[in-house]
């Protein structure tokens, strides 16, 4: 039988464990006034909502990521149920979406095609927060 001070040792270590991959990729604060998705992926996706669209930065652990001038992306808006598909154009620096009328509660999805078959993900919960 396990001592307890063995015991709490291990429950320690095991809650600890279960942690590291939470900060594998890091919480990044965003760099652009947006709001930083969840990703899925090493690459982060900094979501900048503005009038009639939005634009999504990227950034590899807190340096912004190289965005070739062939990259292109999808987005995708999940609303009671529904999905639409937008495309996401390369700007230089950033990908923008134009014409993407969101409102609380929406799901927003992206994916990020890079060269070499390499591509990105990430997802965003709208809150009222987001649309100020």
């Amino acid at each position: 039988m396990m001592r307890p001070t063995r015991r709490l040792a291990c429950g320690l270590a095991l809650s600890l464990a279960a942690l590291l991959p939470a900060f594998g990729h890091g919480s990044w604060p965003p760099e652009h006034g947006g709001t930083m998705g969840d990703a899925l992926d090493e690459i982060s996706h900094e979501y900048v909502f503005d009038k009639g669209g939005l634009r999504v930065y990227l950034s590899d652990h807190g340096s912004p990521a190289e965005l070739p001038g062939d990259a292109t992306g999808k987005l995708w808006r999940t609303r009671g149920g529904k999905t639409q598909e937008f495309g996401l154009k390369n700007a230089g620096g950033y990908l923008q979406a134009k014409s993407v009328a969101l409102q609380p509660g929406d799901l927003i999805e992206s994916r990020v095609d890079f060269t070499k078959r390499r591509h990105s993900n990430s997802q965003l919960k709208i809150g009222a927060e987001h649309l100020r």
